[in-house]
């Protein structure tokens, strides 16, 4: 916050004297506005007294939380045993919304019984933020999410579990199957995994 200076000049006019904050008498850079004379701070007739300056404007924070879900390109694929859409997530003053959150809400709207059977993914961010687009799918059930959906996005909303493998172990595998051609490849592969129960 900057600080203000004011006194009475020798011709009667009032000095005004700004400059940045500090604990010096005379700021450094200081800007003298005179009415009635123009006089440098040290020929002032009284002592200049200290004044905290007004501070300025600060950002207005955007009170409204509100977010809105618009949903479009909506499909039921009866082959897949699924619902399939566009959502637009509006979110002023939010950087972003949550997929637990995205997911109880589409559940309320689409009237889903189990939020497990609910997927929401590759969301993106408008530049200026704000607005948020991804894809969502409502399962018929979780047996069909378990079918069809890839291993990766089960991890994510905690239908499997993720198995650590060894780096060196899949390397040296795949080494091995260069060797090979045709049916062996196979043998190979489930003679290694018969190796790794024992």
């Amino acid at each position: 916050m900057g600080m203000e200076w004011r006194g009475v000049a020798g011709g009667g006019g009032s000095v005004v004297v700004r400059g940045r904050r500090g604990g010096q008498r005379d700021p450094p850079r200081a800007r003298i506005v005179a009415f009635g004379a123009a006089l440098h701070p040290h020929l002032l007739r009284f002592p200049l007294r200290r004044q905290p300056k007004t501070p300025g404007r600060k950002r207005r924070v955007m009170a409204d939380k509100a977010v809105t879900i618009r949903t479009r390109k909506f499909m039921t694929n009866r082959l897949l045993s699924r619902k399939q859409f566009v959502i637009d997530v509006l979110h002023p003053g939010r950087p972003n919304v949550s997929k637990a959150e995205l997911k109880e809400k589409l559940g309320r709207m689409y009237d889903v019984k189990d939020p497990n059977s609910i997927f929401v993914f590759k969301f993106r961010t408008h530049f200026g933020g704000g607005k948020s687009t991804g894809f969502g799918l409502i399962y018929d059930s979780v047996e069909t999410a378990k079918k069809y959906e890839p291993k990766y996005r089960l991890i994510r909303n905690g239908l499997d579990t993720k198995v650590e493998k060894s780096r060196k172990q899949m390397k040296e595998r795949k080494n091995r199957a260069k060797k090979i051609r045709g049916i062996k490849k196979a043998k190979a592969g489930d003679a290694a995994k018969a190796g790794k129960k024992k």
